[in-house]
């Protein structure tokens, strides 16, 4: 792997906490940067810093409006310090507005920009064209490279626009994992089912819970692991009185060495998401190796090809229900699908084979 030395790569993403996918994305990048001296590289951290993401509206936007201030005065800096190659992360909504300032003032440097779509969202946001339809049509504009992580947003852009055509390409979300050192035993591993991400309804915990306490399995437990919308988790614990249930346990928000232990000691991982883009944490459940069940949104369907894991529709708790039943009930069942995942993440999403994607994109717009 050949190092870049003319270039200064600012990567502009959030690191933890809270422990989010692109936070963790992050983490592992850096790391593997750092430790293999390949670019010259800043890093911006844009993490939400000045406000909870759970606080009024009127709180959000003016944490957020500091935060965006703050950010882009730091990204000038960088800027003025020399960085010609930005490589930003983006997970849409308001945080387009900051993606926009970003990309142009990357152009007004002539300095060339790179945007790393991180949400799955992109055909249903042009169909319906609100704002931030309006706002991916500028920042494309300026952009050099549009990184999709996923095949169906990376097939629609493809084929809206000629300009848009000739920026895309497609890098799958990778892992920074010992494979070769961290083969688990079958009989290391316990009667747990898994969760990690936000305990909040868009995130399918309710279908989940309802789900493991109309199964009533003996000697299994259900771990969620992720930060708590309070207001969600007390209409949860009303109705299906989780304060009582033995079972099932909330361990909040946890570092990433402490979600991977988490993992390596569970049988099943369940992330039956509404959204999501290309979720890190269901390539540490292939790592780990879960057998997984997933719902079919984002990159998800990709992640588990050739058998990988179990594939149920959005908020649809009987498919859900059936998958974790027949799991539960099949340890071959179970040992087959947690070995083609972690085959699958191996051979797929190690690090090194999508870091060298990243390298090779940096390289032509050094050429340039």
């Amino acid at each position: 792997m050949k190092s870049m030395k003319k270039s200064k790569l600012l990567l502009v993403s959030p690191l933890p906490p809270p422990y989010g996918g692109i936070a963790r994305w992050t983490e592992q990048l850096t790391a593997y940067l750092n430790e293999k001296k390949i670019i010259n590289y800043r890093h911006l951290d844009i993490a939400v810093r000045w406000r909870s993401v759970h606080s009024g509206v009127w709180l959000r936007l003016l944490g957020g409006n500091i935060q965006l201030f703050y950010n882009y005065l730091k990204f000038i800096y960088f800027l003025v310090l020399g960085s010609n190659i930005i490589h930003l992360t983006s997970s849409g909504s308001f945080g387009l507005v900051r993606d926009f300032m970003f990309s142009f003032t990357t152009k007004l440097f002539r300095a060339k920009f790179i945007i790393h779509i991180r949400f799955g969202r992109i055909p249903e946001i042009f169909e319906i064209k609100n704002y931030e339809y309006y706002l991916l049509r500028l920042i494309f504009k300026f952009s050099d490279k549009i990184i999709c992580i996923d095949q169906k947003t990376y097939n629609f852009l493809s084929n809206y626009s000629e300009l848009i055509s000739k920026k895309v390409c497609l890098i799958p979300n990778c892992i920074d994992y010992a494979f070769e050192k961290q083969i688990i035993e079958s009989s290391n591993k316990e009667n747990i089912i898994s969760f990690v991400g936000w305990v909040k309804r868009e995130k399918g915990v309710e279908e989940l819970v309802s789900s493991f306490v109309d199964l009533n399995l003996d000697n299994w437990e259900l771990r969620l692991i992720g930060p708590i919308d309070q207001k969600f988790f007390g209409k949860l614990d009303e109705k299906y009185s989780l304060s009582k249930n033995k079972d099932i346990h909330f361990l909040g928000n946890l570092d990433n060495a402490a979600v991977l232990l988490e993992l390596k000691k569970s049988k099943i991982f369940a992330l039956p998401s509404y959204t999501e883009g290309f979720p890190n944490v269901v390539l540490e459940a292939m790592a780990t190796q879960n057998s997984i069940v997933a719902t079919k949104v984002g990159a998800i369907p990709e992640m588990l090809e050739n058998e990988a894991g179990i594939l149920v529709d959005v908020a649809d708790e009987k498919s859900l229900y059936e998958a974790l039943k027949t799991l539960s009930q099949n340890d071959s069942l179970q040992h087959l699908l947690s070995q083609k995942a972690f085959k699958r993440c191996a051979e797929v999403y190690s690090i090194e084979t999508v870091v060298n994607q990243y390298l090779g994109i940096w390289k032509s717009l050094e050429r340039k």
